[in-house]
């Protein structure tokens, strides 16, 4: 298992940006938020704490929890690092042991989603936080799923949340006063409009770019559309580049009627939306899936523009887009 000092914030979940990929990106720390995250951490065990950090997209939960993970878990913990909540209660059933001299290890889920929670049952954080510490970041908006009054998400994945998790919401809200005086220092080239997280990502440029796509490039809007619907109709893994050529024609008719949706307005298409801005992050992220072909991942904050955040028309998912990812993948 590795060492939390030998993973990368990438590693952990945090979004890459000219800066990390530079290898200078130095956290700006929000000290009272920052000293609540590590607190939590950093309650004795075992049972070691259930950590959920949450907030809206691109308020920079990842990154805080990874700093905060830095700074409160002395030792050098060993991590682990599963794909999802099904793949940790998996791991659990095997009978997983640190040594004493490690604990407690860190399991780290980035982006909880409903699903996970559900795998996230007494057994198995029982199980887990003997050895672990369990720190995962969630989105505003599944949290909300979750709590949802008459929700289908069952007993299990509320009882997780609202019973088991030790929750702290991270405001995505600009920085100000000291906060921001230290995060123009450090980022001098940077105007920081919205959160800090929001800016280093170029968060205001991709959604600007993903909104004049439908004029600027017809396939691209296509494309991005049919990776954004897949992950509000709650296929969370990356998007296989076969299911979104299945979906291009039905999207691509909604754009612009007139268009033939041929292979190669696909893959011109798939270019446009995976080119990256200055801030080196992209509508569409390649993922390598060790498959040949790769799949795809959408930049998540594009997803809650279109459910209606932040002022933002809602877009509809086309009822036929049910069809094709019913048939297309496995239970």
């Amino acid at each position: 298992l590795p060492r939390l000092s030998k993973l990368s914030d990438s590693a952990l979940g945090v979004t890459p940006t000219r800066y990390s990929i530079g290898g200078h990106a130095p956290y700006v720390p929000r000290r009272d938020y920052d000293a609540k995250i590590r607190e939590l951490l950093q309650r004795p065990g075992p049972p070691y704490p259930f950590v959920v950090v949450w907030g809206d997209t691109k308020a920079g939960k990842s990154r805080t929890l990874a700093e905060a993970l830095r700074t409160a878990l002395v030792g050098d913990p060993v991590v682990v690092l599963p794909k999802d909540g099904p793949a940790l209660r998996d791991l659990s059933q095997l009978g997983l042991k640190v040594p004493a001299e490690r604990a407690p290890a860190v399991v780290v889920i980035d982006d909880l989603s409903p699903t996970d929670l559900e795998s996230l049952t007494s057994d198995v954080l029982d199980d887990v936080t003997r050895w672990a510490v369990i720190a995962s970041t969630m989105t505003a908006q599944r949290r909300a799923q979750v709590l949802e009054t008459g929700s289908e998400i069952r007993a299990a994945g509320r009882a997780a949340l609202e019973d088991r998790a030790l929750q702290f919401e991270l405001p995505s809200d600009p920085p100000t006063g000291p906060e921001r005086e230290e995060a123009e220092r450090l980022y001098p080239a940077e105007h920081f409009e919205g959160s800090i997280a929001e800016t280093l990502v170029g968060s205001r440029e991709l959604v600007a770019r993903y909104k004049a796509s439908r004029d600027t490039n017809p396939g691209a809007c296509a494309v991005l559309r049919a990776a954004v619907d897949c992950l509000r109709a709650g296929l969370l893994r990356p998007v296989t580049e076969a299911e979104l050529f299945r979906l291009f024609p039905i999207y691509l008719r909604a754009v612009r009627v007139d268009l033939d949706p041929s292979h190669k307005r696909f893959l011109d298409g798939l270019h446009w939306a995976s080119r990256p801005i200055a801030s080196q992050v992209s509508l569409l992220r390649p993922i390598d899936s060790g498959h040949g072909a790769p799949s795809w991942r959408i930049f998540d904050h594009v997803a809650t523009i279109d459910d209606g955040f932040d002022m933002h028309p809602p877009r509809p998912v086309p009822p036929e887009l049910w069809d094709v990812l019913i048939t297309a993948i496995t239970p």
